[in-house]
């Protein structure tokens, strides 16, 4: 292919600024995901800038909360794809799929004074459709960020203080340095997994000394939390990091240290509505302030108000004021374990202790007539590291039901028939071993089903303009309830409905609602709310459809997952298909080089705009970065390549791929031009050969003062066919950019040495260990080859 033949390559503000200047006038579509935030959460009351990162995005889309009152401003369009920076995993590591390839956007999140403390979902739509959510967490107390262009331990000066922070690249390992004014318990609790950031957290405590003080390890997806005993003036180091020491921009995490005693569990777990009774807190340092489970007991009055589901409590003791404690609320007043009669009858709710030493515990059931009851366990969502499991025999002792996790959650809960009036037993094993800093509370409920339903559906539906697409909902029916459901939607979007009956039938499990998006619709969404209405009782009684979005990764009960909407996007199908020429991997392409990579392209009918390609947010074998930039294909044009950058650390003993997206304009059902994406069909893969050029330099590791220069000397070697000059510029990190310059430094075809200087500004943003990279680029015909080397300076 001739240079004329070429794509123009330009930048994502190219892509940006063509897409939404284009005028306006067959493949599957990629609906965009909801990634993370950072900072991922903010104080009530306040407005909070923030970057918000997701999947597969494109210029023209539409953001959602899922709480009223918080209001999002979205103060630009997604900025280019983020590939992965470097330190990059070699061997058997890097066989590993990468997390998505992001973009983010600039945004303002106002929070309401009243907005109470917990997490919110957000969501993003556009005229591909949606897909997951994120998360955003509210608290009540002070707020800092981790400072990203320090390579020291960020001071904290003051305590406590919750700390947005990213592991950002892999082999990060963030600190954090702070001291307290008298002795005290500190707790330092990371939420990562909860954010959906898919990492195991490690936190670990030490002195000035460098002595292990107290640490803890996320083994089992929960987050982790520890407390220690700190001293008085003393430094204490808190590190975080990745168990497997990954990192990656989505890697967002919240960490609080809080001072004080912190309550682990309560007796009972769960209080009645609007009543008063003694409640016994267990926790760290209640009573003498020491590192250790210890117990206290006050009169709690529980709130009476039927819509709220649980209330925030602090214990006062002599060693200061407990953490926040959240307590669940219910209809029925628990017991406690100890004080329980030797039988129980359903229905009953109990709160237990485990006790490690035995396999099993039993509890005897009395039936007075045969009927049906349902058993829970209730451990994992009080924040208990047990995990439980229920069976039920009769007074035969044969097995009448047995249950272990419910999907989303490690309780167990059942339904079982019991046939004649007897004694029954309820048996609960646990399969976890003991945990530090724990307490293994559990709560047992038994209820008679009475005539109720639920609904339940998927998060998202897409419904393509002028097509249908199902809406699934699902029944759940207790208590032998056997009535038909009407159901009403508000909200839809501009040109959907419903295309046939919207009664859930009286023996039906699910009804499957087609919408259907007339011709003309334009292409939107909106968070539509589905009510169901049946009679029982001679009452009408109505409940909203549930909807279980993906996005906390360590929910502690499903209930924690559920939101009371439906997201309903119309959709634009892409009138093109793009399809890679090479897909087997035969090509065989030089390290540090350019691979065009030629692409077939099909348009419907039609259709003759220019399409945009770029990376696509998903890679399967993309390693070491792998990258290509935006470009355009030409209107009319059948055949295009695309240019991929192949690194010059690639290894050479498998292939690698990248997959792209297409891009392109096309108007929706009112003319509106809208942005339609598609997943080019097939990947670009190739075989990785030798480099054919390689820069050096006999530079030892420096240690100078900010505001002094580096002169660093420059090898060359290159292969014969690169006979062009070769260009070097140096590359900073982002936390340092414009701190460190250089002009670029030509070295001559018949040249294999020179000199680049480095110059510095005198600003405490570069003090601590910093990498500079100079990159060599040269050409083989319209080939661009590079290459780079690393200068490693310590900033004092």
């Amino acid at each position: 292919m001739t240079n004329s033949e070429k794509p123009a390559v330009r930048s994502w503000a190219f892509l940006v600024a063509f897409l939404l200047a284009l005028p306006t006038g067959v493949s599957a579509q990629k609906p965009p995901d909801a990634g993370y935030v950072f900072p991922p959460g903010g104080k009530a009351g306040t407005t909070v800038e923030l970057k918000l990162g997701g999947y597969d995005w494109v210029p023209d889309q539409d953001y959602f909360l899922s709480v009223p009152g918080a209001t999002l401003a979205v103060t630009g369009i997604p900025g280019a794809v983020l590939n992965h920076e470097p330190p990059y995993w070699f061997g058997i590591k890097s066989y590993a799929n990468d997390p998505p390839l992001p973009r983010e956007v600039t945004a303002k999140l106002t929070l309401p004074a009243d907005m109470p403390p917990g997490p919110f979902f957000w969501r993003v739509a556009n005229a591909n459709g949606s897909g997951n959510a994120g998360v955003f967490i509210v608290s009540d107390g002070d707020e800092i960020l981790e400072n990203r262009r320090h390579e020291r331990p960020q001071e904290l000066t003051q305590v406590p203080t919750t700390i947005s922070g990213c592991l950002g690249r892999i082999e990060e390992t963030d600190v954090y340095r702070f001291q307290v004014t008298a002795d005290t318990l500190v707790t330092c609790d990371l939420t990562a997994r909860r954010l959906g950031s898919d990492f195991h957290g490690v936190i670990e405590v030490r002195d000035d000394r460098g002595h292990l003080i107290a640490d803890v390890v996320d083994t089992e997806g929960h987050d982790p939390v520890l407390t220690f005993a700190a001293k008085a003036a003393t430094p204490y180091f808190v590190s975080i990091h990745d168990l497997d020491f990954r990192g990656y921009r989505s890697y967002v995490y919240r960490l609080t240290i809080a001072l004080g005693p912190r309550v682990l569990a309560t007796l009972p777990a769960v209080l009645r509505r609007g009543e008063t009774r003694p409640v016994a807190f267990l926790g760290i340092g209640l009573t003498t302030g020491e590192p250790r489970v210890e117990r206290v007991t006050r009169d709690v009055t529980s709130p009476g108000g039927s819509e709220q589901f649980a209330f925030t409590y602090r214990v006062s003791t002599p060693h200061g004021t407990a953490l926040p404690f959240c307590i669940p609320l219910s209809d029925v007043s628990d017991s406690v374990e100890s004080t329980t009669p030797s039988e129980m009858a359903v229905p009953f709710a109990l709160t237990c202790l485990w006790d490690y030493s035995r396999d099993r515990k039993s509890y005897t059931l009395r039936v007075d007539k045969a009927e049906a009851g349902t058993l829970s366990a209730h451990a994992d969502r009080l924040g208990s590291p047990l995990d439980l499991s229920l069976s039920v025999r009769g007074p035969d002792g044969k097995e009448l039901a047995q249950a272990d996790d419910v999907p989303g959650t490690l309780d167990p809960s059942l339904t079982v028939n019991f046939p004649a009036p007897g004694l029954y037993r309820l048996d609960v094993t646990n399969q976890s071993p003991p945990h530090e800093q724990t307490v293994p509370v559990f709560r047992l409920v038994g209820e008679r089903p009475r005539p109720d339903f639920t609904l339940q559906s998927v998060p998202v539906v897409n419904v393509p303009t002028g097509g249908t697409a199902p809406l699934v909902l699902n029944i759940t029916r207790t208590g032998g309830f056997k009535e038909p459901v009407a159901l009403t939607f508000e909200g839809l979007p501009a040109g959907v409905e419903p295309a046939k009956s919207t009664t859930i039938e009286p023996t039906a499990a699910s009804l499957t609602v087609k919408l259907q998006a007339a011709k003309d619709a334009p292409a939107t969404a909106s968070l539509v709310k589905i009510t169901g209405t049946a009679t029982i009782d001679g009452h009408a009684v109505t409940h909203r459809v549930k909807a279980r979005v993906k996005a906390n990764l360590a929910p502690q009960s499903p209930e924690d997952l559920l939101v009371d909407h439906v997201l309903v996007a119309t959709t634009i199908k892409p009138p093109f298909k793009v399809t890679p020429v090479e897909a087997d991997g035969g090509r065989r392409v030089n390290r540090g080089a350019t691979y065009f990579a030629e692409l077939n392209v099909t348009r419907d009918a039609g259709f003759d705009s220019p399409i945009v390609l770029d990376m696509a947010a998903t890679q399967s074998r993309h390693r070491q970065g792998i990258g290509g930039p935006v470009f355009t294909i030409p209107p009319a044009t059948p055949h295009t390549a695309y240019p991929v950058t192949v690194p010059e650390w690639l290894e050479t003993n498998r292939t690698s791929r990248l997959a792209l997206v297409a891009m392109a304009h096309v108007p929706d059902g009112k003319g509106r031009p809208r942005t339609v994406l598609s997943p080019v069909a097939g990947q670009i893969t190739m075989s990785i050969e030798g480099a054919l050029l390689k820069l050096s330099h006999t530079t030892e590791s420096l240690t100078i003062r900010p505001g002094q220069s580096i002169v660093v000397p420059l090898t060359v070697a290159r292969s014969p066919v690169l006979t062009e000059p070769v260009q070097v510029e140096l590359v900073v990190p982002e936390e340092i950019e414009g701190l460190a310059t250089a002009a670029s430094t030509t070295i001559a075809a018949d040249q294999s040495q020179a000199e680049c200087r480095i110059e510095t500004k005198a600003a405490p943003g570069l003090i601590g260990r910093r990498v500079l990279t100079l990159r060599a680029v040269t050409h083989q015909g319209a080939v661009r080859v590079s290459s780079e080397t690393s200068v490693d300076v310590e900033f004092r």
